[in-house]
């Protein structure tokens, strides 16, 4: 097998799917939960690619820096200044950012709970039984999320998933 070909080639699908959950995941679309586990489970080959791909062109690497004449190319240059750019620009955002989450995904209140309930392994009937059981209000509504509950009964939507979930988790320990 050509390892040059390889990392090349896993860095390019790993990097692709990467950048692609990567966007989703900073403008929230199709929800956290969707986008996040790719994201964790795809950056772990790239960078095992970048690395190996470093190793295989390290000489052709210190070409591209090197210039024969003043030291360090200007593309080298330009990248490091794009890098700390950015990098300054993120820090300063997420310390501006006021961000506060109730769910381990911040998105989840938006996602169908036909979606949720699986995910995190919770029997949906017995879930809503359980908050009309405690006298809630639950629409009828085919897509219903945590959003819908927490509007619908004026409620923290991280409240309400507790009251549907809190009997189930002691019935799954059991």
């Amino acid at each position: 097998m050509n390892l040059r070909k390889f990392s090349s080639i896993c860095l390019f699908v790993s990097a692709l799917v990467v950048t692609i959950t990567g966007i989703t995941l900073y403008f929230g679309i199709g929800g956290h939960v969707l986008s996040l586990m790719p994201h964790i489970y795809f950056s772990i080959p790239f960078v095992i690619a970048l690395v190996l791909h470093i190793v295989i062109n390290f000489n052709s690497l210190k070409l591209y820096i090197k210039s024969k004449t003043s030291g360090l190319t200007k593309e080298f240059a330009l990248n490091v200044a794009i890098a700390v750019l950015f990098t300054l620009v993120s820090a300063f955002a997420f310390s501006k950012a006021n961000i506060k989450s109730e769910f381990e995904y911040p998105s989840i209140d938006k996602i169908p709970l036909t979606i949720v309930f699986p995910i995190e392994g919770v029997d949906g009937a017995k879930a809503l039984s359980a908050l009309l059981e405690a006298g809630y209000i639950v629409p009828e509504k085919a897509d219903l999320t945590l959003r819908d509950l927490a509007e619908a009964n004026q409620k923290n939507p991280r409240a309400l998933y507790t009251v549907m979930t809190a009997g189930l988790k002691a019935e799954k320990e059991q």
